[in-house]
């Protein structure tokens, strides 16, 4: 074969080679959850709740804080990676009006880079135990039902595929989830009341419709007596949820979710009304879905780059240059010229 013919089927090779690993090498470690990943989110909604600080005052009127506006912001971050295991801390804080910290969550979750699914804890990392998904959805989601972990009651729910819609300028898949029962999350249980003096009664009394309260106050002269000091409580907690997921990237454009988280006495009052003592609703700011927009736009073009336009660019050249291989060792040598 001729020098020419020689190198130019070499660079022929080394560029198919070259797109091939782009597709098959590059794209793997790149479709994946960075390993140093770390995002903000923020929302906005309302809070009404018990407020501990008028319970323990016997202020009645201060009893429950109803609508108040909040503020809040979930950091996501990479705690470590390894391979096809990432694990990742959730920390939400839910502030009032002033600034102060009315309620919090904290979690930390071991996942599956690409799918997102639950994934064997690594030793030492006290990720919590979990199936389904748990912070967002798989990089490639699909127009079907997930599972979805609700931490609250510790359970995997329905994440079901509702339909397909723009949101920020980009196709999102919709999915919703509902979830309900009792509170087993312990962090969620060591926020809440185990007990509550029976002298607290007629404060919630109080806070009841009129057609409640009078039966309530009524019946409370003859039950006092032969209540407990303290009355224990149980909860259960109820929340749905609305995921629009970017139907490109799967990441989480836009969240509305509502929680309420309702008690109960035991005892004689059981069958009591009593108001909830949690009704948290949130969702993602203007601010927040334009910035979540931006990065899946932002991380389909490199998918794009890295996974189709760099390995087509590299193969159609390195075809090319191989054709001129072929050309340039089938092309007869003119034949040297006679003496005269």
């Amino acid at each position: 074969m001729r020098k020419g013919a020689f190198f130019l089927a070499a660079g022929a090779v080394l560029l198919l080679a070259a797109g091939a690993a782009t597709r098959y090498v590059v794209l793997p470690t790149v479709y994946q959850v960075p390993s140093d990943v770390d995002t903000t989110t923020e929302y906005s909604g309302t809070l009404s709740m018990l407020n501990p600080a008028a319970l323990a005052a016997g202020d009645a009127s201060k009893l429950f804080l109803t609508n108040v506006p909040v503020t809040a912001e979930q950091h996501v971050k990479a705690v470590s990676a390894s391979g096809r295991t990432v694990v990742m801390s959730s920390d939400t804080a839910v502030k009032g009006p002033d600034g102060n910290t009315m309620v919090t969550s904290n979690h930390v979750y071991s996942l599956d880079r690409v799918t997102l699914e639950a994934a064997p804890p690594p030793a030492g990392s006290n990720a919590e135990t979990h199936t389904g998904l748990a912070l967002g959805f798989p990089l490639k989601p699909e127009q079907k039902d997930y599972q979805y972990w609700d931490s609250t009651t510790q359970a995997a729910v329905a994440a079901k595929y509702a339909r397909t819609e723009p949101k920020g300028g980009r196709d999102a898949y919709v999915f919703v989830t509902h979830a309900e029962g009792s509170i087993k999350d312990p962090k969620v249980r060591a926020l809440l009341p185990a007990s509550l003096p029976k002298s607290a009664l007629p404060l919630f009394a109080g806070t009841l419709p009129s057609e409640l309260r009078g039966i309530l106050t009524a019946l409370l002269p003859a039950l006092m007596p032969v209540l407990p000091d303290n009355i224990q409580l149980s909860y259960t907690s109820t929340t749905d949820t609305t995921f629009w997921v970017d139907s490109a990237t799967g990441i989480v454009l836009d969240v509305n979710q509502k929680q309420v988280i309702r008690a109960q006495m035991s005892g004689p009052l059981a069958a009591a009304p009593v108001p909830n003592v949690l009704d948290l609703t949130l969702k993602n700011t203007e601010e927040s879905i334009k910035a979540s927009a931006g990065e899946a736009a932002a991380a389909e073009n490199s998918l794009m780059l890295i996974g189709t336009y760099i390995p087509i660019g590299l193969g159609a050249l390195g075809l090319l240059l191989l054709i001129f291989a072929i050309i340039a060792a089938t092309r007869k040598r003119p034949a040297p010229a006679e003496p005269e």
